[in-house]
Parts: structure tokens; C-alpha cells; sequence
């Protein structure tokens, strides 16, 4: 589909690529409009406002989460837990395993 009036602008430009002539984010009449609601939309609204704020006052001060300290941050600390290097060979295990390499 192409724009009316062609591709380009009066500038000899684009119309997606001039300032002037490109279509704004929002037109300017959308600034201004209200989502329509119903009187039985803003009844409930009301009611569960006045609900959450009575709830509160009848159960007392409810405590406070505890936060838990923050980790180490800065260059070479991972944000992301990282999972543990695999342990090397013991000398023990080293020592009695069979090497597959040797002739029988």
C-alpha cells in the first residue's frame, strides 16, 4: 500500500524519512479522549477502593517483608548464580585407574 498522494513528499524526500511530512506517534486528538466507563464499572472500582483501604485499618500494621541483603555487584562478580567448576583428579584416583591407551 502506499501513501496517498505517492511515496514522496514536496521536499523530493521519502515521507517516512522527511520530519515534516512523517505521521505522528499519536495523532493530536487522541490526546484528549476518555476510555467510555459504566456506572457499574466505577460502582466496583469504588467499592474494592474503599475495601482495600478499610483492610488495613481492621488487621492492624502489617509487617514489613524482610529484604535480604544484596550480593556481591561490580566487574567480575556475576549477577546470575553461576554453577561450580567440577573438581579435578585426585592423586589416589589417578594412580589406580587403568590407562585405555596400553596393549593388553
Amino acid at each position: 500500500m502506499s501513501a496517498p498522494g505517492g511515496l514522496f513528499c514536496e521536499h523530493k524526500r521519502l515521507r517516512t524519512g522527511c520530519p515534516q511530512c512523517k505521521p505522528s506517534a499519536l495523532p493530536p486528538a487522541a490526546a484528549n479522549v476518555t476510555p467510555f466507563v459504566t456506572a457499574e464499572e466505577r460502582e466496583k472500582k469504588e467499592a474494592r477502593r474503599a475495601a482495600r483501604e478499610a483492610k488495613p485499618e481492621a488487621g492492624g500494621e502489617a509487617p514489613a517483608a524482610e529484604k535480604k541483603p544484596a550480593g556481591p555487584r561490580g566487574p567480575g562478580k556475576p549477577l546470575m548464580p553461576t554453577r561450580a567448576k567440577k573438581r579435578g583428579v585426585s592423586a589416589d584416583e589417578a594412580a589406580a585407574a587403568k590407562p585405555w591407551w596400553v596393549k593388553k
